[in-house]
């Protein structure tokens, strides 16, 4: 009775134990979300070859950089620094991907500027303004997704964007009123120094 017992149990070891696992493995296609200071925008998915269990998800699309000039417009500054967020999908469930190979790059005009990833997943846009798709490829045992996001890179004007002030010696701060803006989407601050000069 006692080994009766013991392999009744190993046996729903087993089972449960091969459930997890298959659980895990078994996820569908992630959503992508580009992550700017304060703003997080999700990335459009573009083409897909995704093949589990649970689903198989095949997408082509013959002309990402056409496609993606339909797509709403994701502002950026030059050397703006950006992360990327792979999130469970609401539709399909699981959230487990075992190391993604993660690439990000530019396109523009049939040219492609490659974006350096760290560990932490993030990179910085260049410095030359204008109009890019930005595509972003996740490959890992499931398949391959491509996500696209239509980015305009604009430069800092140094004329707004830089406040500066000359506190040394007996000169109070500033009694002008002035703005800060900070932020994506810009947040806008109106600051007054009320204190007066002795």
């Amino acid at each position: 009775m006692n080994g009766f017992l013991k392999s009744l149990i190993g046996l729903c070891l087993f089972f449960t134990l091969t459930g997890c696992i298959g659980e895990d493995y078994d996820v569908g296609v992630p959503t992508a979300h580009l992550n700017l200071d304060i703003s997080s925008v999700q990335l459009t998915e573009a083409n897909i070859s995704w093949d589990t269990a649970s689903e198989d998800v095949q997408q082509k699309i013959e002309d990402i950089e056409k496609f993606a000039s339909s797509l709403d417009e994701i502002k950026v500054f030059s050397n703006q620094k950006a992360s990327l967020d792979f999130k469970e999908n609401e539709e399909n469930g699981g959230d487990i991907w075992t190391d993604p190979k993660i690439t990000v790059s530019l396109l523009k005009d049939d040219q492609r500027i490659e974006l350096p990833l760290d560990n932490s997943r993030e990179f910085q846009f260049p410095t030359n303004k204008g109009s890019y798709v930005l595509k972003v490829e996740f490959i890992n045992s499931a398949g391959s997704a491509q996500y696209l996001g239509n980015v305009l890179i604009d430069l800092k004007s140094k004329d707004k964007d830089t406040l500066t002030w000359d506190l040394k010696g007996d000169k109070p701060d500033p009694i002008t009123p002035y703005s800060v803006t900070i932020g994506y989407p810009n947040i806008k601050i109106q600051e007054h120094n009320l204190l007066e000069s002795k």
